[in-house]
């Protein structure tokens, strides 16, 4: 079904409608303005139907193609009867002196006369235009390879809407007014009015939910942390959408406030905690973790001569028991001391030599010294030259 869709085009509809009071205007209207529109780039136009004028005339050129089986039988009579009579009067054996009706190219065309009125019954239109409502409403059908839900189509629109106002139909009725319609142009605004829906209420509900948030927090920092927090996550959920569907439907759009909402579950928890703690404590960062970490030390104030964080991390694998973890270089007055007494403690260890350090080169006076030791070095184990045995 793809590839063969892939093969055929796609042909929607647009119409494109006015109305006037003044049939003539309108006739003028659809003259003028078929042209311009077949002059219109083939990506967005393929064709243009202005009247069943085209109809009309191939009905009337095979209008023998459209005759019933009550004119085929009625001519096929009246040819057998003329051929009888005919055939009768050539051979001295005409019994009947009436004359059947003469078999021309104007009779066959008047048998078959029925079924190219009721044809031209059928079709729409008045003239040659597709002009209805006693005379007050004109449409110009627009083919075009646009799909359905192409958001091209109001570039379409928009090319036809500056096409219409050149010709200045308002100058001669100030009533003439014009108008869009087809399975092109309501599907392009369907899907820009879900869209819209979609992302006014997705971002309504992300405002809602941080609204509530500070609300229950009363601080901005908490607020600009959970928002951050909120946006990554939801990055990272529509860009796996991406991928791994391609796009979110009439169904799933919706999913944004949800994804919200359960999403900052944890971190409001996480904040919740972190809060209460420096509330508690009354402590400010710096002061907390100082406080933890000469617990955690067993040390007094005063053998501690710095810290400063390595790396943030939190533990959330318990949502009523959220912790942050920290890791920590420390300076302390006796090192070796504090290592024997934690040395079966894996969370204490001496830090690892973090200072960079160049690659090391050749002595300046290389290879002169090198040489040095190799004479040195042969020495020990041979007799040098020159040397008595």
């Amino acid at each position: 079904m793809r590839r063969v869709s892939g093969r055929l085009s796609s042909m929607s509809l647009l119409a494109v409608t006015a109305e006037s009071k003044d049939p003539a205007l309108l006739k003028r209207f659809v003259d003028e303005l078929v042209p311009k529109l077949r002059a219109l780039p083939p990506d967005l136009l393929a064709s243009v139907e202005d009247g069943p004028r085209e109809a009309q005339k191939f009905f009337e050129q095979n209008k023998h193609l459209y005759a019933g089986l009550d004119e085929l039988k009625e001519l096929h009579d009246k040819i057998l009867s003329r051929y009888d009579w005919e055939v009768a009067r050539a051979t001295d054996a005409l019994l009947d002196d009436e004359e059947p009706q003469p078999i021309t190219a104007q009779t066959v065309r008047g048998t078959f006369q029925k079924s190219l009125d009721r044809a031209k019954a059928a079709t729409p239109g008045d003239g040659g235009y597709y002009i209805g409502e006693d005379g007050h409403l004109a449409v110009i059908l627009i083919r075009t390879p646009l799909r359905a839900m192409d958001q091209r189509a109001f570039e379409l629109e928009a090319h036809v809407e500056r096409l219409i106002e050149s010709g200045h139909y308002r100058n001669t009725d100030p009533q003439f007014k014009h108008g869009f319609t087809g399975n092109l142009v309501t599907s392009a605004e369907e899907y820009r009015d879900i869209t819209r829906d979609l992302t006014e209420v997705g971002i309504a509900g992300g405002i809602l939910v941080l609204l509530v948030v500070y609300l229950f927090f009363f601080r901005v920092r908490a607020l600009l942390a959970l928002g951050f927090s909120v946006a990554l996550g939801l990055v990272w959920t529509l860009a796996f959408t991406v991928l791994t569907i391609g796009y979110l439907n009439t169904a799933t759009g919706f999913l944004i406030s949800v994804i919200i909402g359960n999403g900052i579950n944890a971190m409001v928890i996480y904040m919740a905690r972190f809060l209460e703690a420096r509330r508690d404590q009354g402590l400010s960062m710096p002061e907390a973790l100082k406080t933890a970490l000469l617990k955690r030390l067993k040390l007094p104030a005063a053998d501690l001569r710095d810290f400063r964080i390595f790396k943030r991390a939190h533990d959330a694998r318990n949502k009523q028991a959220i912790f942050y973890i920290y890791t920590l270089d420390v300076t302390v007055a006796d090192e070796a001391a504090l290592l024997a007494r934690f040395a079966r403690d894996p969370d204490v260890r001496p830090a690892p030599d973090m200072v960079y350090k160049f690659v090391a080169h050749a002595p300046s006076d290389f290879p002169s010294a090198l040489q040095t030791r190799l004479e040195w070095v042969l020495e020990l184990f041979f007799d040098a030259p020159g040397r008595a045995q």
